[in-house]
């Protein structure tokens, strides 16, 4: 089997197959049988367009530069010890 096969979901036939087995005429049937009445709703949704990995990308550069970069801390505080092998053993093990 390719790999677009086993990635991109069942095929039509192979809905209808699953439709069969669990009872429902189509996806649709199955989401009124069990999303409760007070959420579902036909009205579509308000999303905004799709975007481009790139355009994407470029949101999330600009998101990341208003970021302010600060001095690491990292070791601030730290001392060398010996760690005694019971301790390592409750730890790693």
């Amino acid at each position: 089997m390719h790999f677009e096969a086993r990635h991109t979901g069942p095929d039509a036939q192979e809905r209808a197959q699953i439709s069969r087995v669990i009872g429902v005429r189509d996806n649709d049937d199955l989401a009124r049988q069990v999303v409760p009445a007070s959420i579902l709703t036909n009205e579509p949704l308000d999303l905004p367009g799709a975007v481009s990995e790139t355009e994407v990308l470029q949101l999330l550069g600009n998101i990341a530069a208003r970021n302010t970069v600060r001095r690491a801390m990292i070791g601030t505080g730290y001392y060398g010890t010996i760690t005694p092998p019971v301790v390592l053993r409750n730890v790693l093990e």
